[in-house]
């Protein structure tokens, strides 16, 4: 969000639309509609919030903003819950290798001692 700082002025717009056309360029690709009024980014979720930047006299208007400022949001909370996601998965198997690690050595042992027969 510290991107967007640099560009905000008092009334609430971004001093040009290039800049903000960058930074969505930067988190959502190409935007998959350049031609005409708008700029249209794809995002990996259907509905709000959409990402669509309309040239308002070379600046952005607040509300697209607002939109960015929340699909990046929430594309960085995807980005970090599906980390954790699979930071957790991991500590599972290892867990899970540790416990069978674990049964395995015991079963040798019992093995071991079960079938531990002298030599006639």
């Amino acid at each position: 969000m510290a991107l967007f700082l640099l560009f905000i002025d008092t009334e609430q717009r971004i001093r040009g639309q290039q800049h903000l056309c960058k930074v969505c360029d930067h988190y959502f690709g190409q935007a998959r509609q350049s031609s005409g009024s708008h700029r249209v980014y794809r995002t990996p979720w259907i509905g709000d919030p959409r990402v669509n930047i309309q040239n308002d006299r070379g600046q952005a208007k607040a509300y697209q903003v607002k939109q960015v400022l929340k699909a990046i949001e929430r594309l960085e909370l995807e980005h970090a819950q599906k980390n954790d996601k699979y930071t957790i998965e991991l500590r599972g198997l290892k867990k899970m290798r540790s416990m069978w690690a674990f049964a395995l050595e015991k079963l040798d042992k019992e093995l071991l001692v079960t079938y531990d027969l002298p030599y006639d």
